[in-house]
């Protein structure tokens, strides 16, 4: 009709509007959010997208537990109930120190942190009529308890552990490992590279029928003391990493000479 405007809209406004397909993350874990379109809400349709991963920050962060010791001639060591630190996922580092004083060569038949457990690095060390053994072994777990049990394929003065627990790992596996042993008075050198916030622990074991020390360069000391008195003799220590080195010096010298003396680290990232 002349002189009217045509009001008809076009075809494309007169057709349904698509429904949004629903869109499932192939990530989980995942939020369910509202699709929207114009600034309203489509009632019933969902999308899935996934949650960011946060990564806490702080690093690693290694604590001494505590040591112990049994001083009964034996080949099998367990030492009942022991703490594992805070509850949570970590790793559980435990030292031990034993020593024959026969002329016999003893041998570690194994070593279990709450039935588990992974060697980091052992040194047997015969000399002077008896074997040095020293070992560090360890255990993702998150237990706050457990046994840790010491077994040698014959019978030892005594056996003294020490308890570490490590946090904020990347790996449970070792990163640098080394180990040193020695009669006499000089220093075990057990010097490992390392990266800066790596997690280190080590442990100096001496036998010797009167007492000694340990004087650790490159570790903080833990504790030294006796394992048992005018026989054996233990220093467990740790540190994290301030900076890169290539390597750090770690040695571990000895207050007097001594009959067997031996050294074992491990670093972790």
């Amino acid at each position: 009709m002349a002189g009217m405007i045509d009001f008809t809209p076009p075809l494309a406004l007169w057709a349904a509007p698509p429904k949004p397909a629903i869109i499932r993350a192939r990530a989980a874990p995942f939020d369910l959010i509202k699709v929207t379109q114009a600034g309203k809400k489509m009632k019933g349709v969902h999308a899935s997208f996934p949650m960011p991963t946060f990564i806490p920050k702080g690093g690693l962060v290694v604590s001494y537990v505590g040591s112990n010791a049994i001083t009964t001639n034996l080949s099998a060591y367990t030492f009942t109930a022991q703490s594992f630190g805070a509850s949570g996922k970590k790793l559980v580092v435990v030292g031990a120190a034993t020593d024959s004083n026969i002329s016999t060569t003893r041998t570690l038949s194994s070593l279990t942190i709450a039935g588990g457990g992974n060697q980091a690095v052992l040194n047997t060390y015969g000399a002077a009529g008896g074997t040095n053994i020293t070992t560090l072994y360890y255990l993702e777990t998150t237990a706050t308890f457990g046994d840790v049990v010491v077994t040698l394929s014959g019978a030892m003065l005594y056996c003294g552990i020490s308890i570490w627990t490590i946090t904020g790992y990347s790996s449970t596996t070792p990163i640098t490992t080394n180990s040193a042993a020695q009669t006499g008075s000089t220093a075990n050198n057990v010097s490992i590279n390392v990266l800066k916030g790596d997690a280190i622990i080590g442990l100096d074991h001496i036998q010797q029928t009167s007492a000694r020390t340990t004087t650790w360069v490159g570790l903080t000391e833990n504790f030294d003391g006796a394992i048992e008195t005018n026989q054996g003799y233990r220093a467990p220590a740790s540190l994290l990493a301030t900076a890169d080195a290539t390597p750090l010096s770690i040695t571990a010298t000895p207050s007097s000479t001594i009959a067997r003396h031996g050294t074992v680290v491990a670093s972790w990232r």
